[in-house]
């Protein structure tokens, strides 16, 4: 997933920006302006149980006419649980298609993967990061089947994209320790007004593309 030139890796909570297109049409016009539809599943209940299967409410989202750099705001919104088109998308593969009329072939389109996670170090999903954080990874290897509710790509995502926060392709005891130097090293520090310490847990945002 990591691969695919054309996928784009987005985070719940935080609208994102479209990194562009080329559009040509069959008389070789720019197409300026496309639609795009994405198919989405977000979380019916809160934090870990809302990873599971059968928590999922699908949502089908259409955005028509934008240009090549339009800031999407349909999909990972800010998170507000009393309203059920905010509450936050399942960390997983997903798909947006973008299309366009052609006058002589009609619609052309192409699909690009978006990756929705979460937070790095924010193992419940809860948009929180504190000492409980940790407990998710325990959790795992203690009896990797309480995540069987997880199916699909969506249990991929969770596991090495959610569990492995050290981003070693391994879950093991050492992924707890960038979560515990973000509690106890980087958090006080920046309370503290001191800016010059390094987030051990964007470090490791290994899947963001280059700025």
């Amino acid at each position: 997933m990591d691969r695919n030139d054309y996928a784009i890796f987005v985070y719940n909570d935080k609208y994102f920006r479209d990194p562009g297109f080329i559009a040509i049409d069959s008389e070789g016009n720019a197409v300026d302006n496309v639609d795009r539809s994405i198919t989405i599943n977000r979380m019916s209940k809160e934090q870990l149980a809302g990873l599971n299967d059968v928590n999922q409410i699908s949502y089908d989202i259409t955005i028509p006419n934008q240009p090549s750099d339009y800031l999407i705001t349909e999909v990972t919104k800010p998170y507000d649980y009393s309203d059920a088109t905010r509450k936050r998308v399942r960390p997983d593969i997903y798909y947006m298609k973008y299309s366009f009329e052609d006058a002589l072939s009609g619609e052309v389109s192409v699909i690009r993967p978006v990756i929705v996670l979460q937070e790095r170090g924010d193992t419940y999903c809860s948009g929180i990061i504190n000492d409980s954080a940790v407990n998710p990874v325990y959790s795992y290897l203690k009896s990797p089947a309480s995540y069987d509710g997880i199916t699909g790509t969506a249990r991929r995502i969770y596991f090495y994209k959610g569990l492995d926060v050290d981003n070693s392709n391994l879950i093991n005891d050492s992924d707890v320790n960038p979560i515990y130097s973000y509690l106890k090293n980087y958090k006080p520090a920046i309370q503290q007004g001191i800016t010059t310490m390094a987030n051990p847990l964007e470090s490791l945002y290994v899947e963001l593309p280059a700025k």
